[in-house]
């Protein structure tokens, strides 16, 4: 398939499974990010998934719904107020490249990936994107990163366990800061339940804030796990 028709495929699919099409730019970059994606994964093994649309639908689609969840008062952030948003364990750059293109200058993330290769790939999106201004790539063990200022928000997406999560980041968030901790089946997370949660050390003040479901037509919802430092023991 030639890179022209590539994006088109890649683009007509975002739009037909979205129901809508996105503003140009941010459009554009989308289906660019997962163009590159697509090229580095036939030698890198970047991500498992093989398939046109089902990419899309989980590296696009679901990155976008998932942004519209945010709270209000996250996505009423601006460039003159960016939110400092740190995203660990960065992978193929799911869903943190989509989401700092969704966002524009009124987030500035910095992406953490401690394997060679893919944080190879996302230095290499970041720059191809023209990101750079505005996300930033660290290539190192999360419990190791010693931030000049702290975040706002740390996200995750199949990084570790949430307590582990919690563990190894507690270090990077503002006292007012935010978890948030992309999941599929709830069940399983130990200390989680729909009223609360309850953390191995009470002493780090953690309090669920909310859950939001993420529903993605043919699989299970994904849940978006939003938790605050408040000073609260479970």
């Amino acid at each position: 398939m030639s890179r022209l028709d590539e994006t088109k495929e890649i683009g007509e699919s975002l739009d037909r499974q979205l129901g809508q099409v996105l503003e140009p730019a941010r459009r554009q970059a989308l289906v660019e990010f997962l163009r590159v994606l697509r090229a580095w994964n036939h030698v890198h093994n970047l991500t498992a998934i093989h398939d046109l649309d089902e990419q899309v639908r989980r590296h696009l689609v679901e990155s976008v719904l998932t942004f519209r969840q945010f709270p209000p008062d996250l996505q009423r952030a601006s460039s003159d107020r960016p939110l400092r948003v740190m995203d660990v364990g960065s992978g193929a750059g799911v869903p943190a490249i989509a989401w700092a293109i969704l966002a524009g200058p009124s987030f500035h993330m910095t992406l953490v990936e401690k394997v060679g290769k893919k944080a190879a790939f996302l230095r290499r999106v970041v720059h191809q994107l023209e990101l750079g201004s505005r996300v930033a790539v660290i290539e190192d063990d999360v419990r190791q990163v010693k931030p000049l200022e702290p975040y706002q928000v740390v996200s995750s997406r199949a990084f570790a366990s949430l307590g582990d999560f919690i563990n190894w980041t507690h270090h990077l968030l503002v006292p007012s800061g935010m978890w948030l901790y992309l999941a599929g089946q709830l069940n399983r997370i130990a200390g989680l339940s729909e009223h609360g949660y309850c953390h191995a050390d009470p002493s780090l003040g953690v309090r669920l804030f909310n859950i939001t479901p993420v529903y993605l037509p043919g699989q299970e919802a994904s849940h978006l796990v939003w938790l605050s430092r408040e000073g609260f023991a479970c």
